[in-house]
């Protein structure tokens, strides 16, 4: 039985909106076609088939946002008495967002057009909702809707548009039914006359067999002539699937919707074909050089960055002689720079604990070669460090009994001079050689907020940057009656 309806406001198009992208449309609020309420069985208010009712759409809403392929089912209660099973299928080139709010509205419109029904169908423009009481089966009719703005432009042509219809939409229905992805649906147009075309859709609910789908969608396309012959724009809806003509393209042409396009049969019997292929073929050649040159751009510009950085390091740090240690020491040091050696991880790359031959523990850091912008820090780093003029400044400040030469000038006037030479002192005996000799932090803690607190002499620190060949030596000694002085007066 096949249901025929006009539908004016489901329809009806401006010629201007033809230029508005469907993205726009989509967006806009869902436009409502049609429903069904099966009246054989109602349920009561506030009974227990009601509450499940809403939670199954409450449940379709929500999923409506998921990546689905725009559509789901499920079952609230399965195997009670008061079990209801609910379905819903977006357009097959609508988003989640797009469908979600579809689903929303079907689901909150349905309940005042069937306000008590145990099985019901509503459509909307992108999207169909369903629930049952009972499994579902395809008892419903069908449904067909119909605009005729422009009919009389039609039905001046009706044999020949008749026919481009008929091949366009027999098309479609094999490709949605044979579709090698989950979501049967399929898309195209056919040129009728010089400025005009008919864009058509064909889609199953996913759960179809292709044998199922086929049936379903030819069952629709032989109900059109006696439902809408003629129209400028129809619909055939159904439970289980729909297709739909228009004079302007109503459906998104994406990488999943696109069909090629089916001209009229031509008078020379020539084809497009050649030509279409040899496009594509072009655009595709293209698209792979401007892939390839960048890639090899790129892979160019970081072999002269790394080759820049290598000439860097040998032109700018030539600075032997302040090498602490050589790379065959620092490697024994860290065991080859092994995991286990490993204590963290910083900008600049790993850093590992290493121990020298006389058991020294030292620090490496090393340079990750991923790191280019480190790269130029930590080269100024060490450029820096090997510049320096007047290594252990704050040792021999404090031998010379001169400390408070390290202080900033302009705030020797705000600050104690015994509060200054106390902090040089602990900051001497936490950088020890020996760092046995090292106060802990709560020590430090300590001495920093109690004068009670005699602080031992300090030792010579460990040498940031020592000559390879001409060590530093320092010469200033502490006299032994200083061995226990808290601090070191001032000249």
């Amino acid at each position: 039985m096949l249901t025929c309806k006009y539908s004016v406001t489901s329809f009806l198009h401006i010629p201007l909106f033809w230029l508005l992208t469907l993205g726009f449309a989509i967006e806009a609020s869902p436009i409502y076609s049609a429903h069904y309420c099966l009246n054989d069985t109602v349920f009561q208010p506030n009974s227990t088939f009601h509450s499940n009712r809403n939670l199954l759409l409450s449940s379709l809403t929500s999923n409506a946002s998921l990546p689905n392929n725009g559509f789901y089912r499920t079952t609230i209660a399965q195997y009670t008495p008061d079990a209801v099973s609910g379905l819903f299928l977006c357009r097959g080139d609508v988003n989640a967002a797009a469908c979600q709010v579809c689903v929303a509205a079907a689901a909150k419109d349905i309940l005042r057009r069937c306000p008590n029904q145990t099985q019901s169908l509503i459509w909307y423009d992108v999207c169909m909702l369903r629930y049952s009481n009972t499994s579902f089966d395809n008892t419903v009719p069908l449904i067909g809707l119909k605009s005729d703005k422009n009919a009389a432009t039609i039905i001046t042509k009706l044999d020949l548009f008749n026919q481009l219809l008929a091949r366009l939409m027999n098309e479609l229905a094999e490709k949605a039914a044979n579709s090698a992805s989950e979501r049967k649906y399929g898309t195209g147009e056919v040129k009728m006359r010089r400025s005009e075309r008919v864009y058509g859709l064909a889609q199953c609910v996913d759960e179809l067999s292709s044998e199922e789908c086929n049936v379903c969608l030819r069952s629709g396309i032989a109900n059109l002539p006696s439902c809408c012959n003629g129209s400028e724009s129809a619909r055939i809806l159904s439970p289980g699937c729909n297709v739909r003509y228009e004079m302007y393209p109503f459906y998104s042409v994406t990488a999943t919707s696109l069909q090629p396009r089916l001209a009229p049969p031509s008078s020379s019997g020539k084809s497009n074909v050649p030509i279409i292929v040899a496009i594509v073929v072009s655009i595709t050649v293209l698209v792979a050089f401007s892939i390839i040159g960048s890639f090899c751009l790129q892979r160019r510009r970081r072999k002269n960055y790394n080759t820049d950085m290598q000439d860097s390091f040998r032109n700018e740090l030539t600075f032997k002689d302040s090498l602490h240690f050589d790379l065959a020491t620092i490697e024994a040091a860290t065991n080859s720079f092994s995991e286990e050696k490993k204590i963290g991880q910083g900008g600049f790359g790993a850093v590992y604990k290493g121990a020298l031959y006389d058991g020294k523990e030292i620090a490496v850091k090393r340079l990750s070669r991923s790191s280019m912008q480190a790269a130029i820090e930590f080269r100024n780093e060490v450029a820096l460090v090997a510049q320096l003029q007047h290594r252990n400044l704050a040792w021999k400040n404090w031998t010379n009994r001169t400390a408070l030469d390290m202080l900033d000038p302009t705030l020797r006037g705000s600050c104690s001079r015994n509060e200054v030479i106390r902090c040089i002192h602990i900051a001497l005996l936490c950088v020890q050689e020996n760092s046995s000799e090292r106060p802990s932090m709560a020590s430090i803690a300590l001495m920093l907020n109690s004068y009670s607190v005699t602080l031992s002499l300090p030792r010579q620190p460990t040498s940031l940057v020592r000559g390879r060949r001409t060590p530093t030596k320092f010469t200033h000694e502490l006299h032994s009656d200083q061995a226990t002085s808290s601090t070191i007066p001032l000249e």
